[in-house]
């Protein structure tokens, strides 16, 4: 009899099973959102068949999306600290129910990798999971039990369960009275400042060039124009960025440096950035109507050549590069367009290829610190592998060698006699401009440049030594 009662004492003392979450708790992000913008990424012809999946229920929907579409959970954005908790639960023997209304593959993808449920509750294709479906679920399987989860849409579930647990709530569901609550996302303001890429508005100075090789920094109009202009580019650019980050999410995630940005870390939601981005194009517009029609068409022009690269032109081996070169060049002409200061052939011709050396830098330094595995994933996503490795470095080698060759010919050329008071003194610069271009060749295939030379050239000190060096020579020059 004593032990019989100790027994009942040892039952009634453990914990209820504990039901978990998918999108937004166990993972940081909605994993439907994330798997139709991989599908639209890999096939955006398929948007034209979304509404008709729509319209037969969201269960149905759910399973045409994840039917065309494996995630990796090996690299989804697990919420660690919660994750921590539920290894800790299953340790002391709890069960641990994964309830979704994410499809039936989604919740097994998470579970063959995570491997700690006991049980799997899940939308079918034709059964949703959702709201008060999924309350009713729980209560028919669960006389009593505890619930994890992180939206208002889990009000009713709280209600009911044991005890709630909050996991990175968000709007009114930071309301909900919880027992427990994990926290595993920093500011969304910072993140989404973050997410803008404010460090790459620095390619935006290009703007300027016009203005100072026109030598008319000192004129007050030009400058505000082009001011404005900078403005205006660097706005539409963070909403290219926006862009590229969110069809690029799944390729981000098994990257070891792009898996940190927001949206691929789960730091921002997805819905969080379809919001922003056309606050940002509007908001570029806005401020871009005071200056030329003509500018606003280069904007356009920006944007849309930006979408067609994120969608298609990434994938294709040089074109992708070409592109990006083609990219700092519409900086160069929006700057000229909107201050009025032509610049010559001999410029263009000069930018295009030393752009296009640092787009190909940008490649061969991607490529030189990626592992195999990676290297396959890369493959996959853009096109292009480490095998291509050497031959990207040799053109980003030649490109930096037609860029001098052209700096030597607008030097001996009638525009530069024009501009310059001593045109000769301008030869210096090209053993230095070369000297930095080789140096970055060189530096990115040992893989000592974090992917972006951008990035690089901002915390590199010869880089602003020989900035100051070649603007002197310029200012001696004039």
């Amino acid at each position: 009899m004593l032990l019989h009662k100790m027994n009942d004492k040892t039952d009634n003392q453990i914990d209820p099973p504990l039901c978990v979450d998918l999108d937004g708790t166990l993972v940081k992000i909605d994993t439907l959102h994330q798997a139709l913008l991989l599908l639209i990424r890999r096939n955006p012809k398929i948007s034209f068949k979304l509404f008709s999946w729509i319209k037969k229920g969201r269960a149905n929907f759910k399973n045409e999306v994840m039917k065309r579409v494996n995630l990796s959970e090996n690299y989804l954005p697990y919420n660690e600290k919660l994750l921590k908790f539920l290894y800790s639960e299953k340790s002391k023997g709890r069960r641990l129910v994964l309830v979704t209304a994410a499809n039936f593959r989604t919740a097994e993808l998470v579970q063959n990798h995570l491997k700690i449920f006991d049980k799997i509750l899940s939308s079918t294709p034709t059964y949703n999971l959702f709201g008060k479906a999924k309350k009713e679920k729980l209560l028919d399987e669960f006389k009593v039990f505890d619930y994890a989860g992180d939206s208002i849409h889990d009000k009713p579930i709280f209600e009911v369960a044991r005890k709630s647990i909050l996991v990175n709530p968000v709007g009114k569901a930071r309301k909900i009275k919880a027992d427990l609550s994990f926290d595993d996302r920093p500011s969304v303001f910072l993140s989404i400042i973050k997410s803008l890429r404010p460090y790459q508005w620095l390619k935006n100075i290009l703007i300027f060039f016009p203005i100072f090789l026109a030598h008319r920094l000192s004129c007050i109009q030009d400058t505000l124009n082009g001011s404005i202009a900078f403005a205006s580019f660097c706005l539409i650019a963070s909403s290219v960025y926006v862009i590229n980050d969110l069809l690029d999410l799944s390729a981000d995630q098994s990257h070891p440096i792009k898996q940190k940005r927001p949206f691929a870390c789960g730091d921002l939601q997805i819905i969080t950035g379809l919001k922003i981005i056309p606050f940002l194009i509007l908001a570029s517009i806005s401020i871009g109507y005071y200056l030329e029609y003509s500018f606003l068409l280069i904007i356009f022009l920006y944007l849309i050549l930006s979408i067609i690269y994120s969608l298609k032109i990434k994938s294709i081996i040089i074109l992708d590069v070409v592109l990006l070169a083609i990219f700092y060049g519409l900086r160069i002409i929006a700057g000229s367009v909107s201050t009025g200061d032509n610049i010559s052939v001999w410029f263009y011709s000069f930018a295009a290829t030393l752009f296009l050396s640092l787009a190909l830098v940008k490649r061969s330094s991607e490529l030189a610190k990626l592992s195999t595995n990676e290297g396959k994933l890369l493959s996959q996503e853009r096109g292009y592998n480490p095998k291509n490795f050497n031959k990207i470095v040799i053109c980003s080698f030649i490109s930096s060698i037609c860029s001098l060759i052209i700096l030597f010919g607008y030097i001996l050329s009638t525009k530069a006699s024009f501009l310059y008071s001593h045109p000769n003194y301008l030869f210096f610069t090209m053993p230095i401009i070369g000297y930095w271009l080789l140096r970055m060749c060189i530096l990115s295939k040992k893989g000592k440049i974090d992917y972006d030379p951008l990035s690089f050239a901002l915390k590199d000190f010869q880089t602003y030594i020989i900035g100051f060096l070649v603007l002197l020579i310029i200012y001696i020059a004039t």
